[in-house]
This record gives C-alpha cells, structure tokens and sequence, in this order.
C-alpha cells in the first residue's frame, strides 16, 4: 500500500510576506517518476559540468606558475574548454528545464485533487518559492514509497 505524507512548502505572497502551505501527496504515477528521472538526469550532467569547471579554473594557477613556453597557449585551452562547459550549463536553463519541472509539480498536485490555478502559474514556482522548496518537493512526493530514513519536511503515514 502506498503511503500518504504531508510536504510542507515555504513561499512567499504577493507582498512578499513568508507563507507555508501544505500538501498530502498519495498518488505517484509512473509519468511523475519518469519525468522526475529526465529532470534529475539534467542536473547531474550540469553539476559534473560546474565541477569540472571548478577543477579546470583551480588548474589555471599551476598552468601559469609552471613557467612552460606555450603557457599562454595551455591557458586559451582552458579557457575555451571553461566557456563551452558553462554554454552547455546555460542552455540547460535557457531550454525547458524549468518548466518541465513546473509541469511535473503541476500534475502531482492534480493527480492528488490540488486544483487551485496558482499551483499552475509557472511565475508562483519562479518567483515565490525558492529552488530548494521545489526540490524537496519533487523528491520527497516521487520517492515517499521508499524508506529513505532522515529527516526533511515530509511526514508519512500508511
């Protein structure tokens, strides 16, 4: 049997005042948790990204001190690797990422009876909750089937 948890959800109004809702999630169709992988895949591809260009910007030091005769050349490399890691990481945003995940949060809520249009509205996910709301969010519904153990702001119950 499927478990039913409350996610507690932090935002803020139209006045900018710090608001908390809360939803009971009991429905998880097999569309949420695929649509959840695609989404979660997209970010660990640019986190691999941003950490290698962490470690290719940490390299630019000892590229420099290493005095070698095509250093200037060496650094172009990494610099032209750099820009084209970050473009990569920029078109992940500038593509539907965003609103894929809107989508998904959207469609929980309406498989679970949640049918207020502001839970729609991709501008209330974009300008009033923060990321790591949506985050929790999306993670704790798609995986409330799984003993995960830990603490967060979901509660189960059977």
């Amino acid at each position: 049997m499927s478990k039913k948890i409350s996610i507690k959800l932090d935002y803020v109004d139209e006045k900018g005042k710090a608001k908390t809702t809360s939803f009971r999630i009991g429905k998880i169709y097999n569309w949420a948790i695929r649509e959840f992988q695609e989404i979660q895949d997209q970010a660990i591809e640019v986190q691999k990204k941003f950490e290698s260009i962490k470690k290719y910007e940490a390299s630019k030091s000892d590229i420099i001190k290493s005095g070698a005769d095509d250093w200037h050349d060496q650094l172009k490399d990494v610099n032209k690797i750099t820009d084209e890691l970050a473009d990569d990481i920029k078109a992940v945003g500038a593509g539907d990422f965003f609103k894929k995940r809107v989508a998904l949060i959207s469609g929980i809520l309406k498989d679970n009876g949640y049918t207020d249009p502001i839970y729609k509205d991709f501008d209330f996910w974009d300008r009033r909750v923060e990321p790591d709301q949506i985050i929790n969010f999306l993670t704790f519904a798609v995986y409330k089937d799984l003993d995960v153990g830990g603490s967060g702001t979901k509660t189960g119950k059977k």
